[in-house]
C-alpha cells in the first residue's frame, strides 16, 4: 500500500496550532487512518535535551523541504518473528 503524505522526512515543518518547529523524522499511520509525524526540535540551551510531540499532518506546515533520499536497505526485513520462527 502507497500513502502519500505533504510532509517528507527531513522536512522542517512547524505546527499551525502552537507553533512549535522541527524536523519530521518519523511517520505513524494508524489504523482509522490519521496520519501523524514525529517532529523533533533543536536541542535546547538549558537541558541540551531535544523536544519532540507526535503530530497530526494536517496541523503542520512545511517550512522548508528536504532533499533527504532513503536508501533501500539490503537488511533483512521482518522483525524478531520472523528470525524466532526458524
Amino acid at each position: 500500500m502507497k500513502i502519500e503524505t505533504r510532509v517528507n522526512f527531513g522536512d522542517k515543518v512547524t505546527d499551525n496550532v502552537n507553533g512549535f518547529k522541527g524536523t519530521a523524522t518519523c511517520v505513524q499511520i494508524s489504523m482509522n487512518g490519521c496520519i501523524q509525524f514525529f517532529v523533533e526540535s533543536n536541542v535546547t540551551k538549558v537541558k541540551q535535551e531535544t523536544v519532540d510531540w507526535w503530530i497530526d499532518e494536517q496541523r503542520l506546515k512545511v517550512t522548508k523541504k528536504s532533499t533527504f533520499v532513503p536508501e533501500k536497505s539490503k537488511a533483512e526485513v521482518g522483525g524478531l518473528s520472523r528470525r524466532v520462527s526458524k
